[in-house]
């Protein structure tokens, strides 16, 4: 019977091979860096919100609950209503506006030469720690 106690303790300690382990797929273990923004209210308050690289800033305050931001085209740059001002140092260092982006801006009564559309923003490692303002709304 010491035999057959041994076979048994030695059978539970050896890692069974019937179901080897399925490989990890490299896409479902890829995880998007989270990119931290300061956000100014229209009301002076600074909110930090936090969002995936690669979303764009508007989905980044959308997903954060922000209602202050109306974003009402969702994304598609027709309404201008995700007007932001980005920090001067930050505006350089953006991709550059385009034309549709910038007809939308115009029709603002308070465009700067600081303001963008925050749906055309997108978030990457070079945002993180920066500060975006809500424009006034028209």
């Amino acid at each position: 019977m010491a035999e057959s106690r041994s076979d048994t303790t030695a059978a539970a300690q050896t890692p069974s091979l019937r179901h080897p382990p399925s490989p990890v797929s490299s896409q479902s273990s890829v995880v998007s860096p989270m990119v931290q923004f300061n956000l100014v209210t229209r009301e002076g308050e600074t909110i930090q919100i936090k969002g995936d690289e690669d979303l764009s800033v508007m989905e980044a305050i959308r997903d954060a609950g922000v209602d202050e931001l109306l974003a009402l085209c969702g994304g598609a740059r027709s309404c201008a209503t995700c007007h932001v001002y980005v920090e001067p140092d930050v505006a350089a260092s953006l991709a550059p506006m385009t034309e549709d982006e910038s007809d939308l801006l115009d029709a603002s009564d308070y465009r700067t030469e600081f303001s963008r559309l925050s749906c055309q923003l997108k978030l990457t490692g070079a945002l993180d720690g920066r500060t975006f303002t809500i424009a006034p709304e028209d």
